[in-house]
């Protein structure tokens, strides 16, 4: 798997990343994997105040134990990075991809006033498992865990251990798990007797791609705006929260606009060139990929682009140098 934030381009994920076994447990089954990941903690009386008025979604809203998706905008409206913000205790704990801690703690310096919401880097603190599959909820039940309602937050694990149980309500993931190191194999050896398959990050980026959710560092980038990267199919905006940073723009867009470009799918007839991004139709430029799965067990590569409002998507185009078609999302392939 390549790609840091630095350099945003073509995310590819090859068959030497994940084996067909994980795919079909993240697909068909339940599985596991420790997710690549930051995690932030903000606390203090202004704690859920202070991020209300620095991320696109309504974490107020959400109430106590609250998950919700989203993002962290610039001034302008562009994505520094898409999150996953949960409540409790009057803390908000912020999980992101690791590559984008330091822009969001930087971000948290400048805006958030410590006298009212201080913030602590636990990422050393928690492992984060995320957990895919049909199958997940009654394996976590058979399991022991404390199964939260979708868009809620548990705080009892299996077995006593300390974390978190995420839930949210649309996700590429079903549930997120956070616990402190101690616990961290007791629980994966507890998971996997009730019938999870522990797996690779490798299949927790298939089931990304194959569901149509961006990845810092190749759908976005430092000139995405939320709407692009189908914020609004992932809940991933409120539009009656009031304001935050960026929000004019994103507001501006909705009600008054529309974005020139959108997140799609993508099956090419050929191995695609991850050396060559470029969208072509008729000869012109009309996008860029950004992701590619070449999967074992698939017949095709599949991937993600972003795509020009000008393109025609129900004709075929050239990308990464090679004949595609362009498809909704998610994609649904069996492999």
């Amino acid at each position: 798997m390549a790609n840091g934030p630095e350099q945003p381009g073509v995310f590819l994920l090859s068959s030497s990343d994940v084996s067909e076994a994980d795919v079909l447990a993240a697909t068909t089954g339940a599985a596991f994997a420790v997710a690549d990941t930051a995690l932030i903690e903000v606390a203090g009386s202004g704690a859920v105040a202070c991020i209300q008025g620095l991320i696109t979604n309504d974490i107020q809203g959400a109430g106590e134990r609250g998950v919700i998706y989203g993002a962290v905008l610039t001034p302008n409206g562009m994505i520094v990075t898409d999150l996953w913000a949960a409540r409790t205790d009057g803390r908000v704990w912020i999980t992101t991809a690791r590559q984008s801690l330091e822009a969001l703690l930087a971000v948290f310096a400048k805006y958030l006033p410590p006298r009212l919401a201080t913030v602590t880097d636990r990422t050393d603190t928690y492992v984060t498992l995320r957990v895919v599959g049909p199958g997940v909820i009654d394996a976590a039940h058979a399991a022991g865990l404390d199964v939260p309602e979708p868009g809620q937050l548990s705080r009892v694990l299996a077995g006593g251990a300390e974390g978190m149980i995420a839930r949210p309500a649309l996700a590429p993931f079903t549930l997120q798990i956070q616990v402190v190191p101690a616990g961290h194999a007791e629980l994966a050896r507890t998971l996997v007797e009730h019938g999870m398959s522990a797996t690779t990050p490798g299949a927790l980026e298939a089931v990304r791609i194959l569901d149509g959710w961006p990845r810092v560092g190749a759908e976005i980038d430092g000139k995405t705006l939320p709407q692009e990267v189908a914020f609004d199919d992932h809940a991933g905006i409120s539009y009656t929260k009031g304001c935050y940073t960026g929000q004019e723009t994103v507001a501006r867009l909705h009600f008054r606009g529309h974005a020139n470009r959108a997140l799609a799918g993508l099956v090419w007839t050929d191995v695609p060139d991850p050396g060559n991004p470029v969208v072509e139709q008729l000869g012109a430029s009309v996008g860029r990929v950004t992701s590619i799965a070449q999967l074992p067990g698939f017949e095709a590569p599949v991937g993600l682009a972003m795509l020009h409002r000008k393109c025609d998507r129900t004709q075929a185009v050239l990308a990464a140098g090679r004949p595609a078609n362009p498809v909704s999302l998610p994609l649904r392939f069996d492999p």
